[in-house]
């Protein structure tokens, strides 16, 4: 064999055992264009074990067990159903609606993910989840399913408006003011790195962090469904 087929061989195996990562962002609701990304991602052929990590914030860490779990029609139903029904409610306690959704509404096949050879790690923001996958796997395949368009930025004067009411709360009030820096570093990172595939609306999407409006959460979710077949037609993924 030449020399040049000894390095083709070596090249293929090492794409071969290339690991992959999804990276999955937070958004309370908006989480639904995420789940109707994974959604596809099943009905495509793409199942659980075709990433080795998912690193995960909040809403993405819901969307990826159900997504462990291959439990598609019971997610969709809480996305599209019960969190705009019996979650976005102000003066509720969102934990227990959710606990109550998870363990009796739609029953999370917990089991399944807690045995799944693929396991879901937590991480506190999106600039959290790219370090971490960085650090977990340095050369690994990175795939990222974001909710806010290219170039989307936070604005910094609302949010250090939104951290004067945290009143008696100096790391509460400083957090809420440096929340913009910290996601726009994010978002820069994401778009500034050409070796990520990456998912994303091209344009804000209709709803927003608590809607409860089912006719603009359902145009989200088609949103999310026709973004992820035309990533998958113009990636030529190959199952």
């Amino acid at each position: 064999m030449t020399p040049a087929g000894v390095v083709a061989i070596k090249n293929i195996k090492s794409a071969m055992a290339r690991k992959r990562i999804l990276l999955l962002d937070g958004g309370a609701q908006l989480g639904v264009y995420q789940f109707a990304v994974l959604e596809q991602f099943l009905e495509s052929g793409i199942g659980p074990s075709y990433f080795d990590h998912y690193i995960c914030t909040s809403s993405g860490a819901f969307n990826a067990a159900y997504f462990l779990s291959e439990q598609p029609a019971e997610g969709k139903m809480i996305w599209m159903k019960y969190f705009p029904e019996v979650f976005w409610k102000l003066f509720s306690n969102d934990m227990v609606a959710l606990e109550n959704i998870l363990r009796n509404i739609e029953p999370l096949d917990c089991d399944k993910v807690k045995n799944h050879s693929r396991k879901i790690i937590g991480a506190i923001t999106g600039h959290d989840q790219l370090a971490k996958a960085r650090e977990l796997e340095p050369e690994a395949e990175i795939w990222a399913i974001m909710l806010k368009p290219r170039g989307y930025r936070l604005s910094s004067w609302a949010w250090k408006l939104i951290s004067l009411f945290a009143i008696g709360n100096p790391v509460g009030r400083q957090l809420l003011a440096d929340w913009p820096r910290i996601r726009n570093t994010f978002f820069a990172q994401i778009e500034s790195d050409p070796s990520l595939k990456v998912i994303r609306p091209k344009k804000l999407l209709p709803i927003s962090f608590r809607s409860k409006n089912k006719k603009l959460i359902a145009e989200t979710y088609e949103l999310g469904k026709n973004d992820a077949c035309e990533f998958l037609k113009n990636e030529n993924i190959k199952i």
